[in-house]
């Protein structure tokens, strides 16, 4: 019967690449295999939670007699984590094989260090900084990082409306540009339209977002769909997009999975028209739409047999609009403040909503149609957060800034 100790070291380092930090950790008092193994899986991916943590591991690469830090492939530091300039180049420096850079506190980054990134790490897949004091010259640079396939330039106030030109020529399957307000028609949505592997879009308070520049991302001049891979796309629209904006980009983009349209000027006509060209859609999310009536959100459902998750987050809609679904169903909903208004209809309600015949709501829809007719101005809404990693960066929006 093998031993543990008789794997293959390719085995040993395949286990280790699927174990918890914690666990790898334990690893290396195992035996020698196992301790090799598991070293450099550490290295790999270090999770630092705090900006002590992180001036300590500067200080470890520095005095290391092995150069570890080219075992590190991805480094990704949360809010809490201060990076200054000079210690951001000290880390590029000793991290040449780094694939994924991901800083969610850049508030103190400049193009001191960020236009250094390529010269440093040739070999970037993932960069991602959230409130840099970059320009336009750090995204110049990046553009010779010819490996990068996502981006995210979040609240980055002084890169200018050509940012993306220098990316065009890249494989960019993820964008997230969220919090940005140098955004405009002639430069960035040409741009973006150039994009053409792209498959996530993240618009997010984006408030110089208008309806000219989504119809520069939905058609070509040729009338040729625009993004055509598009799978997740996320905005924050205003007034500005009303149905004549959203519906051609509905219409167009068929392959959508996750769709987030934010305090958009939205009637029931788009939610016929998502249900009607969108089979894939599993996250849909009308926060603060205030268009929509409970029973265009119930037509949507019925017609939306993929669907997942829906958001009604500060719509109006409450529990009372649905009752054929059981109050059973609601207790996470009952419990919350806002009660009985509905933030999400998860899997379970959604699924009570399409077992219903129509002919049983009928009557419903009879008295919608009267109540529509004598209130001229009804008000009431649909869509909410999802449980992916970009859905929650979103509601992390929603939660911080004023809409």
């Amino acid at each position: 019967m093998a031993k543990l100790i008789d794997l293959p070291r390719e085995i040993i380092t395949l286990i280790c690449c699927s174990l918890k930090q914690s666990t790898k950790h334990t690893c290396i008092f195992l035996n020698k295999e196992f301790h090799d193994a598991a070293i450099l899986e550490l290295w790999r991916e270090p999770i630092l939670q705090t900006t002590e943590s992180l001036k300590k591991f500067i200080k470890c690469l520095e005095l290391s007699k092995y150069p570890r830090g080219e075992c590190v492939r991805v480094m990704k530091l949360g809010y809490k984590v201060h990076l200054m300039d000079d210690e951001l180049i000290l880390l590029l420096h000793f991290m040449p094989s780094l694939e994924v850079l991901e800083l969610r506190k850049a508030d103190t980054l400049t193009d001191k260090s960020l236009m250094q990134v390529s010269h440093y790490c040739s070999q970037l897949k993932s960069f991602g900084v959230t409130g840099a004091l970059m320009t336009y010259r750090s995204a110049h640079y990046l553009g010779h990082c010819k490996q990068l396939r996502r981006l995210t330039f979040a609240c980055c106030q002084y890169l200018t409306p050509f940012a993306l030109l220098p990316f065009e020529q890249l494989k960019i399957e993820y964008l997230d540009i969220s919090g940005c307000k140098w955004l405009n028609v002639k430069e960035t949505a040409y741009d973006l339209g150039c994009l053409k592997h792209l498959t996530h879009l993240n618009l997010v308070c984006c408030n110089t977002v208008s309806k000219e520049f989504i119809q520069h991302i939905t058609t070509t001049a040729n009338e040729t769909p625009c993004l055509a891979n598009l799978q997740d796309f996320s905005i924050t629209g205003g007034t500005l997009l009303d149905d004549g904006a959203i519906i051609p980009f509905v219409k167009t983009h068929a392959q959508l999975r996750g769709l987030f349209l934010l305090e958009c000027a939205i009637t029931d006509q788009t939610l016929d028209a998502i249900g009607a060209h969108l089979p894939l859609l599993h996250n849909l999310d009308l926060s603060f739409c205030h268009r929509l009536t409970p029973n265009g959100v119930r037509q949507l459902v019925r017609q939306c047999k993929n669907l997942r998750l829906l958001g009604l987050k500060s719509c109006g809609i409450t529990q009372h609009d649905f009752p054929e679904i059981p109050s059973s169903v609601f207790p996470s909903v009952i419990h919350e403040n806002n009660y009985p208004h509905i933030n999400t209809l998860g899997y379970e309600e959604l699924t009570c909503i399409r077992e219903k015949s129509h002919d049983t709501f009928n009557y419903m829809d009879e008295d919608v149609g009267i109540a529509e007719e004598e209130e001229e101005n009804t008000i009431v809404m649909d869509d909410d957060d999802s449980v992916s990693e970009s859905y929650a960066y979103i509601q992390h929006y929603l939660n911080s800034q004023t809409i």
